[in-house]
Parts: structure tokens; sequence; C-alpha cells
């Protein structure tokens, strides 16, 4: 790949395309090899958006799924929470949102899940984590470490109101497989776990998220955090 490779502009994306990839930051080489690496590994567009150009680019495309990956690099951790980029893509029904070069120092992970941030990517880890996590949350999942998940749901002192849907009776094993699924397992490993074929995990999901007006992973953690 070589260097002086142009970033992927906005107008040059297809039309049809059903999802579309953005990298938010400041243009630099490695925004660039970033860009192009992602568009080549990923069956949908890759674009790079400049730092406050994300609203344009949602607007211009307003049919499209979204992805942002926001860059973090040298923000401190409210300073990441209220850039315009973060509000329009936290504002948009069809936008999620990734952070990364993220400082494992900041500690930003419960904040980032209580304000529905999709996953995050800390500085210096390896490009072809990109990819891997841009089609895991277009798939509907959480790019968090088990470890964050589990002390997310843990944590007995978020700031989160208890709500009517917390108050809904789930049984023992919708419990135990909501748990599951806001830690981060996939299907296969809480088949495995209860000794019950994926498909039966799909099931008592899809149960769960009626039950409890939720539609995603990241939505149930919420609702778990929120009912204790």
């Amino acid at each position: 790949m070589e260097a002086t490779a142009a970033v992927k502009e906005i107008n040059t994306v297809e039309q049809s395309a059903h999802a579309i990839v953005h990298i938010v930051g400041e243009r630099s080489l490695n925004t660039e090899l970033l860009v192009d690496y992602m568009d080549d590994e990923l069956d949908f567009a890759c674009l790079f958006s400049p730092s406050g150009g994300l609203p344009e680019a949602l607007n211009q495309f307003t049919a499209r799924n979204h992805l942002a990956f926001l860059d973090s690099s040298g923000r401190t951790k409210s300073a990441i929470f209220t850039l315009p980029d973060f509000n329009k893509a936290h504002q948009h029904p069809r936008c999620r949102l990734i952070l990364y070069n993220v400082d494992p120092a900041h500690g930003v992970e419960m904040e980032a899940l209580k304000r529905g941030i999709r996953g995050i990517l800390y500085a210096h880890q390896p490009i072809d984590l990109f990819p891997r996590a841009a089609r895991a949350v277009l798939n509907g999942e959480l790019w968090y470490s088990r470890q964050v998940l589990a002390r997310f749901i843990d944590e007995k002192d978020a700031p989160l109101a208890p709500t009517e849907e917390a108050c809904v009776m789930l049984t023992r094993r919708e419990r135990e497989i909501v748990t599951k699924l806001a830690k981060g397992c996939s299907n296969r490993e809480i088949a495995s776990h209860f000794h019950i074929s994926p498909h039966t995990v799909k099931t008592h999901a899809y149960n769960i998220y009626k039950k409890i007006k939720v539609e995603n992973r990241l939505q149930a953690s919420l609702w778990l955090a929120k009912s204790g």
C-alpha cells in the first residue's frame, strides 16, 4: 500500500452501499492508511470525515446505516463526550459509534457504555481489530472486553434511575442468559454453557428483548444495570 494513497471522500461512495463506515479525525498518513485498509477489508464503503464534518456526511446519506470511528487521541475524557461529532452520531437513529485511539488511563469505559457507545479501541491496538470491530457492531454486538462489561453490570452505584421496564419479571433462565449476553458472550458460548442449542439461545434472547423492551445487547446491559 503506497503512503501517498488518497483518502476516500464522501462523494466517491456508492449510493447503493448498505452501510457506511466513517473514520473521523484529523487528516494524516495514519488516517489515510486506516481508511484504505478498512475499505479493502470490509464489504461496504469506508470514508474519511474531518473532525467536525460527520454531521454533513450523515445528512448526505440519511437512508444508510452508519458506523463512526471517532479518533480520541489527545483528548481528555470530558472533551470526547462534548465533541459535535459525538453528539451528532449519538442523536442519529442509524449511526453507531466506536471510540478509537483511546488512552487506557482515561477510564472512559463506564461513561462510554452509559452514553450508548458501541465499542472502544485503545491506542496501539493492531489495525486488524478495526474491521472485526466494525462487523461486530454493525451486527448488533458490542466491542468491549468481557471484564469491562462485567464491571459495568456489577457496578451498583451507576446513576441510572429504575424504570417500569426494570420491574418486568424474567424467568431464572432468562435472567441468566441476559447476564451472559450483556457480558459479551456469543450465542454459541451461551449455548455451550447451558447445554442448549444456539437456536434456543436466540429464542430466549428474542423473548427477553421483547419483555424488557430493548433491541440489542447494549440496551439489555443498561436494563440489567438499572434493575440491579
